[in-house]
């Protein structure tokens, strides 16, 4: 008789264990991934806490995996952004709360989907332009108005750029300080590429010759009235 208490406190606690099991529900949680601009992002990675891998979005940006759990409940997981990609709004571990959702009917759905969206933006990368010309030293080379370096003194210059891949980049030479140099603060466009690159041009210039002066003929000196 001793040992019925202790009987019917292991039966309530095992019910109750089942009880929780059964309140265990499968939950889908679909990953959307956008740019900036609304685009869907490709090659999000979505994993575990540890590291391990659970889905990838497709072109269209989505990426589902499954958990378990009770209403109410969150899980964790941590999304990777695919290169040239920032994480713009938050960190890399998330949080979903699980939600059930409820039927027109007034009861329980039979997919428990639960949405998350992750916003990321383009990664700057670094670009390295080096600019040659023929012997022109002292020439300004300007981006955007703005003068980023000079030619030394064998008409050689380099500087450092940040942009986004995809993007334009306008060099300028200028040369408005001898205007006898042609042709006249030459440009070079640039595509950015997909990865950090050196962007070369080779700029070739020369000296106009400078217009030879005519001699201006003299008029000649008047001798006096004329008679008439």
């Amino acid at each position: 008789m001793r040992c019925l208490p202790a009987v019917l406190l292991m039966a309530v606690l095992l019910t109750g264990c089942r009880t929780r099991d059964l309140d265990r529900q499968p939950f889908i949680i679909l990953v959307q991934a956008k740019a900036h601009d609304f685009r869907p992002v490709e090659g999000l990675v979505v994993a575990t806490p540890g590291g391990v891998e659970l889905a990838r979005t497709n072109s269209d940006g989505r990426a589902l995996f499954s958990a378990a759990g009770q209403e109410g409940e969150s899980v964790e997981f941590i999304v990777q952004p695919p290169p040239g990609m920032l994480i713009s709004e938050g960190g890399e571990r998330r949080r979903v709360l699980l939600r059930r959702l409820r039927s027109i009917s007034g009861g329980h759905a039979d997919i428990n989907l639960v949405d998350h969206d992750v916003k990321l933006r383009r990664r700057k990368l670094p670009y390295v332009v080096l600019l040659a010309t023929n012997q022109f030293a002292g020439l300004p080379v300007v981006v955007y108005g703005v003068e980023k370096t000079r030619l030394n003194s064998r008409g050689v210059g380099m500087f450092l750029h940040e942009g986004l891949p995809g993007d334009e980049l306008t060099v300028t030479l200028l040369t408005t300080s001898n205007p006898r140099i042609a042709p006249a603060s030459p440009q070079k466009t640039f595509t950015l590429p997909d990865v950090p690159s050196q962007l070369f041009w080779r700029a070739e210039l020369e000296l106009r010759k400078q217009p030879e002066k005519k001699p201006i003929p003299k008029r000649p000196r008047s001798k006096g009235p004329t008679p008439i």
